[in-house]
């Protein structure tokens, strides 16, 4: 009997807010049905990579009442097991890349490779994403910097003609745009017009967050690599049970979600909308990506290397026994403005870690602030980012 009534008052509290959450009519919506519902032109690009995988882009280049003219490019990139949705899910322009439209951008959003959105190849026979165990998840985030990065922005940059983009990354977004400054900085010199960076993330030394130490600890990440599941658990095929979750249990999700990112004393997420958002997430990635993560958590040496194949696929892969060291010292040569927002009570970035960050970068071109009460997904996801954060970015970039 005790545990019957513990059960049903565990319940009883995480989806106490059921009434107050509706149907949402925009889950029944197409993608560009969600978008031009609030007035903006949409359209779908297919970019290759050199590597074979074929990422979508999503441009927003207008109003859709609005004449067609020459407009300044900003690109989105998303973070780990995250997605371009990720930016979209609120209502109109309390949406960042929506803000940016109606200031008079071309705002174009990304997709990495292996996410919900990304999953085509050019080989779609021998590289199949819809296989947990196939090569083709054989990819980390130095994948990703090397190949998605100046993917997405030559292509841009082609069809706009536009000689610079600027840039506005979130999280492993913002990790992909310095480890490609690392190995190639006059390449982000002469592509990068601004730079705005939410929950940088480099060094990963300090992470506070327990459920990041936790799935370190318990050494998960190498487990599912070891065991031949490259996919993290096929997760973005579980989007419509996270959906119907969220639809009835509200509470328990944003409880995981801030246990995952960072508890903040003011609940900054529309939790109403979740049953949209969670069509779309997680986003998904490969189980090595998570793994390389893991292997920086762990480097002794405060160094970012690429990702350890251990002895003999070091040798295979690099004809060394470690893998290689990237270039931090390079990042003193970037000659663009750059923006860095940090929150309080992010769970994955630390104040420490951030601070080596800021300290590798040229101190004539960084700006950069710390927000109360943010954890590591609400300067995306916080229902008062457009007030808190946004015009400042606005701000920035004109």
């Amino acid at each position: 009997m005790r545990v019957f009534l513990i059960s049903l008052i565990t319940v009883f509290y995480f989806s106490y807010a059921i009434p107050l959450y509706s149907p949402d009519n925009d889950t029944q919506k197409t993608l560009p049905e969600y978008i031009m519902s609030y007035g903006y032109s949409f359209e779908e690009h297919k970019v290759p990579t050199p590597d074979g995988y074929i990422l979508t882009l999503w441009r927003i280049p207008k109003k859709i009442k609005e004449p067609r003219k020459k407009r300044q490019p900003v690109l989105f990139l998303h973070g780990l097991l995250d997605n371009g949705f990720t930016w979209l899910y609120k209502e109109g322009s309390l949406n960042l890349p929506i803000m940016l439209v109606d200031e008079g951008y071309d705002v174009w959003i990304g997709n990495n490779r292996g996410t919900l959105h990304s999953k085509e190849h050019m080989n779609p026979v021998e590289y199949k994403w819809s296989n947990p165990s196939n090569k083709y998840w054989d990819f980390s985030v130095d994948h990703m910097a090397a190949f998605d990065i100046p993917s997405m922005i030559d292509y841009i940059c082609d069809l706009t003609t536009y000689d610079k983009i600027d840039y506005i990354g979130h999280s492993q977004g913002t990790t992909e745009l310095f480890i490609h400054a690392m190995t190639n900085p006059e390449y982000v010199n002469s592509r990068i017009r601004r730079y705005v960076a939410l929950g940088a993330v480099l060094f990963v030394k300090n992470v506070p967050g327990l459920f990041e130490k936790l799935l370190n600890h318990l050494r998960i990440p190498d487990i599912l690599y070891k065991i031949g599941l490259k996919n993290i658990g096929l997760l973005p095929a579980l989007t419509p049970f996270f959906s119907f979750i969220s639809k009835y249990f509200p509470r328990f999700i944003e409880i995981v979600v801030t246990t995952i990112t960072g508890y903040t004393k003011r609940r900054n997420f529309d939790n109403a909308r979740f049953p949209l958002l969670f069509l779309h997430e997680p986003g998904g990635s490969s189980s090595q990506n998570l793994f390389h993560w893991m292997q920086l958590m762990r480097n002794e040496e405060h160094v970012i290397t690429k990702f350890d194949f251990g002895l003999e696929g070091n040798l295979k892969h690099y004809k060394n026994r470690y893998p290689p060291k990237y270039n931090v010292k390079a990042l003193k040569d970037l000659n663009f403005p750059i923006y860095m927002f940090a929150g309080k009570k992010d769970a994955i970035v630390s104040p420490k870690d951030f601070e080596d960050l800021v300290a590798v970068l040229p101190k004539d071109r960084v700006k950069y602030e710390y927000v109360d009460d943010y954890g590591h997904l609400d300067y995306v996801w916080a229902n008062n980012a457009h007030i808190t954060i946004y015009p400042k970015i606005v701000e920035f970039l004109s």
